[in-house]
Parts: C-alpha cells; sequence; structure tokens
C-alpha cells in the first residue's frame, strides 16, 4: 500500500502507510510543498502505520523548516505520538 497527500483549505492530509515503500515517494510531495509555501500543515489521521522511514523524513522535513523559518505542524490524533518520537 502506498500513501497519498490532499491539499485541502491548506492542510494537508496524507492517507495509507508511511514506511521503507512509501516514504521516498511521500518525502518528494513535501518537499514539493516546501518550496511552493511558507507552512506546511500535516494531518495523518488516516496514516495505517508508520515505520522509522516515515518518522525519519517527518523529522527531516522538521529540521529544514527550522533552518528556513518555515512553520511546520503535525495535526491530528497521531500528532502527540508523532512529536515524541521525533522528540520535538
Amino acid at each position: 500500500m502506498s500513501v497519498t497527500v490532499k491539499n485541502k483549505n491548506g492542510i494537508m492530509h496524507a492517507k495509507g502507510v508511511l514506511n521503507s515503500s512509501s516514504f521516498v515517494q511521500f518525502q518528494s510531495i513535501l518537499q514539493k510543498s516546501f518550496k511552493s509555501q511558507n507552512s506546511i500543515l500535516l494531518n495523518l489521521d488516516k496514516i495505517n502505520s508508520i515505520d522509522s522511514n516515515g518518522i525519519l523524513v517527518l523529522y527531516k522535513i522538521y529540521k529544514k523548516a527550522k533552518i528556513h523559518n518555515k512553520e511546520f505542524k503535525i495535526l491530528g490524533s497521531k500528532s502527540s505520538f508523532i512529536y515524541n518520537q521525533i522528540a520535538l
């Protein structure tokens, strides 16, 4: 299973499985958004599972956002779990 991301009202909604098979695609989508937006709001409520590759992508985008003074927020019921995993 792959991951899809749709932008709805300025919030990116990810759906599917974020793992070793899909993290490259997911990273590419986030990096394109990062180039064209000053803020990335990402909802992960429809992500069924996430492995260390997915966590690493989120961490890298977070670090890149900080370096470039951009906003990166993870929204939804899974946000506290993700923040704890990457110690933000």
